[in-house]
């Protein structure tokens, strides 16, 4: 080869590799702008900030919770920038805002009006019962926790359907992490009503919370007996995913598979649809009194 042809050769290699780089670049340019980034704070009407709220685009995976502050942070895909967001949140009624309208400024609910939970004295001899699934031997585990994004999808939430008699009132409530790693995440116990086969609005009136710290291995229980829950028939108890520290990927339950007679459900995110599941449970048990 002569040296011309390898100075030409190299040019030609240079002006490839150039190319190539301003391909990537472009490429990174666009997955970079092909979202729009939202950074809002919900607030009440009396300038109270809201923590915990559900936020979501209806119907999909994209969604988050606001923090102890009302903030909250959402990334928007481009073929989504015509959907809706849904805001919800114990005690405020709902929204639904168009992204199209969303800005980066504060939002404010107003409040909504709830029947408080009756506080009655019952009288003696009520028996407290326990049921559920305390399977945690199984290598099967259902995950809360988008490794890759997990800000994305808080709000997403685990939950599992019981069935008990007329008059009864919830006790405490026990699940089982088989693993989390995150140096703390705060989590919301639910207890929903059963319509149309799957969970539904909320039967408790204010905010249940549990904060979890690192481990591999633990029950936690939640004494639900202060909130004066009666409950009748078919309802569902859910855990959802809130908060979490920054280090940490995962936080997960076990779920046994079959689980007979067990009905098991699961959404993604705060507004997203809840997908149902027979014969499957996570380790999540109930007492109750009747």
């Amino acid at each position: 080869m002569t040296t011309h042809s390898f100075i030409n050769t190299v040019s030609l290699h240079s002006q490839r590799c150039t190319f190539f780089a301003l391909i990537a670049n472009f490429l990174l340019l666009s997955t970079t702008f092909a979202q729009k980034n939202i950074s809002s704070a919900v607030f009440s009407v009396s300038n109270q900030a809201i923590p915990y709220m559900n936020i979501g685009i209806l119907g999909t995976s994209i969604g988050t919770v606001s923090n102890s502050n009302g903030e909250f942070k959402l990334s928007i895909p481009n073929e989504n920038l015509n959907d809706t967001i849904l805001f919800s949140a114990l005690g405020f009624k709902n929204r639904l805002i168009p992204i199209t309208s969303l800005m980066d400024s504060s939002i404010v609910f107003e409040h909504s009006i709830q029947s408080l939970n009756e506080v009655e004295i019952r009288p003696g001899g009520f028996e407290s019962k326990t049921i559920g699934n305390k399977n945690i031997s199984t290598n099967r585990k259902v995950n809360f926790a988008l490794s890759n994004k997990p800000n994305q999808n808080l709000g997403s939430e685990i939950a599992k359907k019981f069935n008990i008699p007329k008059n009864s009132y919830l006790e405490n409530v026990q699940f089982y992490l088989s693993r989390n790693n995150f140096d703390t995440a705060l989590l919301r116990i639910n207890i929903r009503e059963i319509k149309n086969e799957l969970p539904g609005n909320n039967l408790n009136n204010e905010n249940i919370l549990i904060q979890v710290y690192k481990s591999k291995g633990q029950w936690i229980e939640v004494d639900l007996s202060q909130f004066s829950i009666k409950v009748e028939g078919k309802f569902a108890i859910g855990i959802e995913w809130i908060a979490h520290s920054k280090n940490g990927k995962v936080l997960s339950l076990p779920i046994s598979v079959p689980s007979i007679g067990s009905t098991h459900f699961y959404k993604y995110a705060s507004a997203s649809e809840w997908k149902k599941y027979g014969q499957l449970s996570a380790a999540i048990m109930l007492t109750y009194s009747n």
